[in-house]
């Protein structure tokens, strides 16, 4: 009942009538929804316009829920948790969660909304209504709400600089993802939605003449992963996502008077969010400690 989570777990106690692992879960998400949607509220400058460009994976994360439920993909009977700290913002996703039936219902409130960040969504329900196939519409939207990104980055500032690289190590870690799927498949005809992401590290070309990780992978950023003794994708992935973590946080340091310090920021905030729902889970489910502690994400 106390801490930066306190107030947000009280609200829960009062409104809400699910467990006490749901209310701790949701109070996490908007205690650290409300610390991330504060480093926009306090910058200034250029960084007042390339925040936006860092916090839409807020609006990516909700996407991606809602695209799943309507290619029904999503059976949860209760209201998703939202992160509540991109250009849309929780109500938009909540509204079109609880209002539309259809997919075209989504579309049209998207195209009505002043977001930007809505079309991209409109988009990609509109292809998943054409196509009937989630991961195309899923590809459709992340290759729009990418070229969105990269759209302001058109200078030669630092920070530009430093976005620009935050969104390249972005698409690598999804374009990673689909170069596992792609090895694994014993499909060789593979449809569109199997098509990299542009804007990476690591270009297309690179992922599809790599017949290994370890040709994939050396001799670029992400080359320390190939330390790890397992090349599997569940433990290499999360070798992946935690040297992106530290990436981030190092560039306080690196950058203390630029857009490093919102980047770094945010980073810590979304590490102790995930150290938290593991910790409710793990003791929700009498986890023993040494295994909770094993599960939590380490710098």
């Amino acid at each position: 009942m106390k801490g930066p989570y306190a107030s947000h777990y009280r609200r829960e106690l009062v409104t809400a009538k699910s467990s006490i692992l749901e209310r701790i879960e949701r109070a996490t998400t908007s205690g650290a929804s409300e610390r991330l949607r504060s480093v926009f509220e306090f910058s200034t400058g250029e960084a007042k316009e390339l925040i936006p460009v860092l916090s839409v994976r807020g609006d990516m994360f909700n996407a991606r829920i809602l695209l799943r439920r309507f290619t029904e993909r999503d059976n949860r009977s209760g209201q998703p948790q939202w992160h509540d700290y991109g250009p849309l913002g929780s109500f938009f996703f909540d509204s079109l969660w609880r209002e539309c039936v259809s997919p075209m219902e989504a579309v049209e409130r998207c195209y009505t909304s002043s977001e930007p960040t809505a079309i991209p969504l409109a988009h990609s329900l509109e292809a998943f209504i054409e196509s009937s196939d989630f991961m195309i519409a899923e590809r459709c939207y992340m290759s729009e709400i990418i070229s969105w990104s990269l759209k302001p980055l058109n200078g030669l500032s630092p920070g530009e600089d430093k976005v620009r690289e935050f969104v390249g190590r972005s698409v690598d870690l999804w374009n990673i993802q689909i170069w596992f799927r792609k090895s694994l498949s014993r499909n060789k005809d593979i449809g569109q939605h199997w098509d990299y992401l542009d804007g990476g590290t690591i270009t297309p070309d690179i992922f599809e003449r790599s017949s290994s990780i370890a040709d994939l992978l050396s001799d670029t950023i992400w080359n320390d992963s190939l330390k790890l003794s397992s090349r599997s994708f569940p433990e290499l992935g999360r070798k992946l996502q935690l040297d992106f973590l530290k990436w981030q946080i190092a560039l306080f340091r690196l950058d203390i008077l630029g857009i490093g310090v919102a980047i770094a920021y945010m980073a810590r905030q979304i590490l102790e969010w995930r150290n938290m729902e593991i910790l409710a889970v793990g003791l929700s489910a009498n986890l023993a400690p040494d295994r909770i502690r094993n599960l939590l994400w380490r710098l």
